[in-house]
Formats: C-alpha cells, structure tokens, sequence
C-alpha cells in the first residue's frame, strides 16, 4: 500500500481532537494561574507576596485534581474498550470532559473547582489512553506512527490554545463586570473539541481488530477496506487480492493465532517474561518523560517569567509563544517517525531535554536570586531550547512506541496501565513541584537530572526498535515464539524439509527416505498437516521434523553400511 486514503487521515485527526482537550486542559492552569482575576475571586494570596504558601498548595491541589482524576480515567478505559469498544469509549471521555468543563467555568468556590478539575481529568484520562490505541489498530504497519504521532501533534495544539487563550483573556480589564472572564472563558472552552467528536462521532469506525474478537470479522473488513484501500483497491472480484483485503488477511490469521494462545488468561500481563517486559518498557517511558520536566515547565512557566522579573502581559505572551515551537515539533515528529525510528529519536529527545535542564539547574542555581540579565536570556534560551528536543522527539513517539509493543488482546491494559502510570507520577510531579521549588529552589532540578539521565542509560539498553514491524515481527522481539500462523509456520516447515533433502540428495538417499517413510517418517506429511495438528505448538513440530531427519541420516548410515557389507 503505496498510500493511505482521505478516510484513514480524517478518522485519526477526528477522533485526536479529543486528546486536544486532553492536553488543553492540562495546561490551561498555567495561563489561568496568571491571571490577576482568579487570584482575586478565590482570595489567594500573589507571588512575592506573605501567605504565598497557602496559594501553592491550592495551585498544587488543583493540579493534584485533574491528574488523579486522570488516573481514573485511563484505567477505565482499559475495560471499557475492551467491553464496549473504542468508539464507545471515545464516546464516553467526552461527555465527562463536557461535563467537567462545564463545571469549572461556572465554579463559585475552590471546592466546586477542584471537584469539577477531577471530572474534568477522568474525561482526559480516557481519552489520552483510547484516542492512540485507536489509531494504531487503524493504521497499517508503515504509516502506523504517523497516524499515531496525529495524537503528539494534537497535544501540542492544546497547548497552543491554552497558551494563547490566556494571553488574549489577560486584556480583560480585571475592574470590569466580566472581569472573572478571564479565567473562566479559557476553563470553557475545553469544552469544545469533545463536543464536536460526540456530535460528530457517527462517522468513528469501531476497530476492525475488537470487532475481530467480538466474531463480526465481515464489519471488520469492511472497516479495513474503507480506511486504508485507495480507489483502485475497491473490488474484490480481481484474481489478485487488494492491498486492503491482505492488510486484513493479515490481521485474521494473527487473531486465530491469539485465539490458541494463552492471552485471554486473568493478569496475563505479569504472566510471560515477554509481557513484562512490555509492561516495564510502558511504564519506564511515561514515568520517565515525566521527570524530564516538560509539564512542571508548561504548567508554572509563568510563574517562572514572573521570577525572572517579567511582568504584565509579557509572561502569558513569551508562554504562548513557547507552545508554537511545540507545535512545530510534533508535525515533525509525525513527518520522520516512521523514516528515523523510535529508538534514535527517544535517545536524541532524552539527551537534549536532560542537558537543557541541567543547564536551568546552573543558571538558576548561580544567578536565581540576582538581577543578572545575561543569567536571564540564558535561563529563557534554555527554556525555549527544551521544546526543539521534546516536541519533534519525545512527545508524539511515547504514544506512538506504546500503543504497538502490546499484542492485540493486551492493548488495552497495557497503554491504559501507562497512562495511569503517565498522569500519576504527572500530577505527583505537579503537586510536589511549586512546593519544592519554594523550599529547596535550584536543587528540584537536580532530581529531575538524576533520574532523567538514568532513563537515558535505560532506552540505550532496553528500548528495542519497532520501526516498520508488523505485530507478528513485534511480538518476536518479546516473545521467546513468534506470534504467527500455525499455517506460515508449516509452510516454512515445509521448505525446511525440502532443503534437507536437498542437501542429502544423492543416489542412496531415495533408498533410505523410502524406507524412512516405509517406518513412518513422512517429511511432507509434517510439514502440510496444519488441519489436524492445529493445537500442537511450533516447538513440537520442530522436535518432529528432527526427530524425521536423524531417522534418514540413521537409515542412510545403515544402508551404506549395507552396501559395504556385500561388497566385501
């Protein structure tokens, strides 16, 4: 398949709107935080100011909020798009994104905030883990990291928005009748991407690979022809198949060969060495993008502008500005993910965003409480640096390498499993962030260096590369077996067979196959018998074929004795 249709691009860019508000309201606290009109309505206490304290605990909470519910929310969804599917699963992130929204617009008090922050971050939580899941099981192998890095590049978006959101609400006068707008406007307007999916969601496909295993293989297939066949695939009556109808071929055989396997086992995803490597590779990566810093830098930049001596408009405005680099990162993300790989880019990300970080940690640490300009372009050119290594590197792959290391019936445990792991140690990082760096400064940093550089030493080591690979070839890099058909496996038999007899061809040979076959060693009879050895695993057939070869070297040994017996 040379290319991919209208229909499989519009699907992903649909249903990622709804990871734009995911990502739009995990930032929207930071142009909010800067806004004068939210710290006067709920009674807060400005920075720089006695009392700040209790204002970074409430900013911490608010925080701590969104990503709990967020937890919630992507451990739903890995039984929910397992019960229901992926489109109803979609389905149901929105409306609690909606409702969440809705709420924390029209709060009155931080508790009503905070409630409605939580609602808000379940809604994300869903989202966030069934959005990529879903891209990746409509794509095919050499486009699927495009189609999934669509999430990475809608994520920026959302950042985007809210950066710009906040700096066009901070002309709101704050003395004005609507001065509340300010913070309020932008927490409502997350609201709008979930609206448009759901009103718009009678054109999501369900999967084609849960529609496999809920046994509707002729919806499946229809679904596969529809999102990935160009024009000249749009028959089937042709003796060749179309790129499309193989694409499926491909997709059933895995699933009968997941169907024999033991995949459908309770906690199979602790079970076999290969799944927990998988699950220790999920997990490394979201916890490790985490202390990279990225979010404690979207969510407090501001507030980090704000100490470095910038006042009025200027931080919401340098903050939105930042957000178009990450834009422009994840488009290119998109662009060569699939052309570099996932490995090298995961390595040049972690690297680059590790020594900006240690770059903030010396300036901050050396000039943070002077009036030092130099130390203060230095600080910012770091800041903005940090997004040319994470955007176009991190951002999108994490998504991307997640969602096609697990098998099919373990998909959804296992990227939901990571984001649970993403949006905890996501919100512990936030909460603990204005806080540490109000008692401890420049040395939070520090452990954000630590253990960056230690997950540096654990891609290099661990992190296999999957750029290209089908599920079968995927599952191989994990798993001791292959997971393949029971029918590719006897047909390789088969031409194994053929090239030892082959090699021991010659004119005593026939003489002892024959006999060899006369005692029941029938090669060819092992290798195409696939309908009645149907549950018998490759490793048997193996110990078969050369249990059947030792026979004939046996026999051809005997008869070549024979023939010197009577010679003599």
């Amino acid at each position: 398949m040379s290319r991919f249709n209208k229909a499989l691009v519009t699907l992903a860019v649909f249903v990622a709107l709804g990871t734009l508000s995911t990502a739009y309201g995990l930032a929207i606290m930071g142009p909010t935080v800067g806004q004068d009109t939210f710290f006067t309505y709920f009674n807060l206490t400005p920075m720089d100011e006695a009392g700040y304290g209790r204002t970074a605990r409430v900013l911490s909470k608010l925080n701590g909020a969104n990503f709990g519910g967020a937890v919630i929310g992507a451990g739903y969804s890995a039984w929910s798009a397992e019960r229901f599917g992926r489109k109803i699963t979609i389905q149901a992130g929105c409306l609690l994104t909606i409702i969440g929204g809705a709420l924390s617009s029209g709060a009155q008090t931080m508790t009503m905030l905070i409630v409605a922050r939580a609602i808000t971050g379940v809604g994300a939580g869903v989202l966030a883990a069934v959005v990529p899941m879903y891209q990746s099981e409509l794509a095919p192998v050499k486009i699927r990291g495009a189609m999934v890095c669509i999430t990475g590049v809608t994520y920026a978006f959302g950042y985007l928005l809210a950066g710009w959101t906040g700096y066009a609400c901070s002309f709101i006068p704050p003395s004005s009748s609507h001065g509340s707008a300010a913070w309020r406007f932008p927490l409502a307007l997350q609201c709008l991407p979930p609206v448009i999916v759901l009103l718009g969601s009678n054109i999501i496909l369900e999967s084609p690979r849960w529609l496999l295993r809920q046994d509707k293989s002729d919806e499946a297939k229809r679904v596969v022809v529809h999102v990935n066949a160009s024009k000249h695939d749009a028959s089937d009556d042709t003796s060749e198949q179309s790129a499309a109808s193989q694409e499926f071929e491909m997709m059933e055989e895995q699933y009968e060969a997941e169907k024999r396997s033991t995949s459908h086992r309770r906690f199979e995803i602790i079970r076999t060495p290969g799944n927990i490597r998988r699950l220790f590779i999920t997990t490394t990566l979201f916890l490790g993008n985490q202390f990279l810093g990225i979010y404690v830098l979207s969510n407090y930049s501001v507030i980090i502008y704000r100490r470095l001596g910038l006042t009025n408009h200027d931080p919401l405005l340098l903050n939105a500005c930042w957000t178009i680099l990450c834009v422009i990162g994840n488009c290119v993300n998109a662009a060569i993910i699939d052309k570099v790989g996932r490995r090298p880019l995961l390595l040049i990300g972690c690297t680059g965003c590790t020594l900006c970080l240690i770059g903030e940690a010396t300036l901050t640490a050396l000039f943070g409480g002077e009036d030092n300009q130099s130390a203060l372009i230095g600080l910012v050119f770091f800041i903005w640096l940090y997004p040319c290594f994470w955007s176009p590197c991190m951002d999108a792959t994490q998504f991307a390498y997640v969602s096609e290391i697990w098998p099919d019936p373990l998909r959804a445990q296992g990227v939901s499993l990571g984001l649970v792991v993403f949006f905890l140690f996501s919100g512990t990082t936030l909460v603990v962030a204005p806080i540490a760096q109000e008692t401890i400064e420049w040395r939070f940093y520090l452990v954000l260096i630590c253990v960056s550089t230690a997950y540096d030493l654990i891609i290099y080591i661990w992190f296999p590369e999957t750029k290209g690979k089908s599920q079968e070839e995927i599952a191989a890099l994990f798993d001791r077996k292959p997971r393949e058909p029971m029918a590719n496996s006897a047909a390789s038999l088969g031409k194994a067979t053929e090239r030892e007899r082959r090699i021991g061809s010659d004119s005593s040979l026939n003489s002892s196959e024959a006999c060899a076959e006369s005692k029941g060693y029938e090669l060819t009879t092992i290798s195409h018998d696939g309908e009645s050895s149907n549950h018998e695993d490759n490793d048997k057939l193996a110990r078969i074929l050369k249990g059947a070869l030792r026979a004939i070297r046996n026999l051809r040994w005997e008869n070549r004795q024979a023939q010197q017996l009577s010679a003599v």
